[in-house]
């Protein structure tokens, strides 16, 4: 598969890339407040697992966090290990969504 730089593209495919780019951060970030009812945004400093960072970016279900000391981001699963800054609202988990679809017996 051939890769292109973004420089390598004339300004309508370099916007048309850019316009896909949003679309599909935006369509992360709804689906972090659907499913999870996170709301998060660029810059949110988070933990993930137990280190400081910085939310990059959105990635299908899942955040890009920058940790304090990286070069890159790392993909997180938005509630595994991931802590938020107090008084974010965050859940309930996807067990607790469900758990009315399940009937346990004694």
């Amino acid at each position: 598969m051939d890769t292109y730089a973004l420089d390598d593209l004339d300004p309508d495919g370099r916007a048309e890339m850019e316009r896909c780019h949003r679309r599909a951060e935006g369509n992360s970030m709804r689906h972090l407040v659907s499913y999870y009812r996170l709301l998060t945004y660029i810059g949110m400093p988070v933990k993930y697992g137990g280190r400081p960072g910085e939310l990059v970016g959105h990635s299908g279900q899942y955040v890009k966090v920058l940790l304090e000391g990286g070069d890159e981001p790392v993909t997180c699963h938005p509630t595994s290990s991931t802590a938020y800054p107090h008084g974010t609202q965050v859940g309930p988990d996807p067990d607790e969504r469900f758990a009315h679809l399940v009937r346990v017996t004694a």
